[in-house]
């Protein structure tokens, strides 16, 4: 068990030289750095070690062949597209912080607003699974309202720029992340 203590702790240096570099990297102009440029080449070195290490062992700490279902392929696929149109949020805080000049507890305040947007995906997101509506349509509902805040935030609070406003495309982003969110599995259960 040795080995697999040695793979865990190779993982968490790993993701720990990629965690550094992802957040002090703006910081510290990237790679003009050399503690970046160190973790970076940690990471390199340790993501070598772990993929020689699974390799080369029978018992195997984490299953490499897993990315070749076409279900995990997909799933990782939509998680990303999620992910990015899931940038709209910053666009939100930088919109308040530097056009509006909200403060830091105005912005939190104003972030609080997406508990509601959660609540209001997840209750819907039950009822309709419970209806035996299919995963894809609330997949797509999900884009759909997170693409109908960015609408919103263009056309109706660009022009106005209110801080009462912000509340509405902070509930529909938030109740589109909530709706895609919880169907983002369903591709891998429905083969295993």
């Amino acid at each position: 068990e040795i080995a697999s203590c040695l793979v865990g702790s190779e993982m968490c240096i790993r993701d720990r030289c990629i965690t550094y570099v992802l957040v002090y990297g703006k910081v510290l102009d990237w790679y003009d750095d050399a503690s970046i440029r160190t973790a970076t080449l940690v990471a390199v070195v340790s993501a070598c070690v772990f993929f020689y290490m699974e390799k080369n062992r029978h018992s195997h700490y984490f299953l490499l062949d897993v990315f070749k279902l076409r279900t995990i392929r997909m799933g990782i696929l939509l998680y990303l597209l999620l992910m990015i149109f899931n940038s709209s949020a910053m666009f939100v805080s930088v919109f308040t912080g530097v056009g509006m000049k909200l403060d830091n507890y105005q912005n939190a305040t104003l972030g609080n607003w997406c508990m509601a947007g959660y609540a209001i995906g997840a209750i819907s997101s039950m009822i309709l699974g419970s209806k035996g509506v299919h995963f894809k349509y609330l997949f797509a509902a999900g884009f759909l309202f997170l693409g109908l805040s960015a609408v919103f935030m263009y056309f109706e609070v660009q022009s106005a720029g209110l801080y009462e406003r912000m509340k509405y495309p902070v509930i529909i982003r938030a109740t589109g992340m909530m709706l895609s969110l919880i169907h983002i599995s369903e591709p891998t259960r429905q083969e295993a």
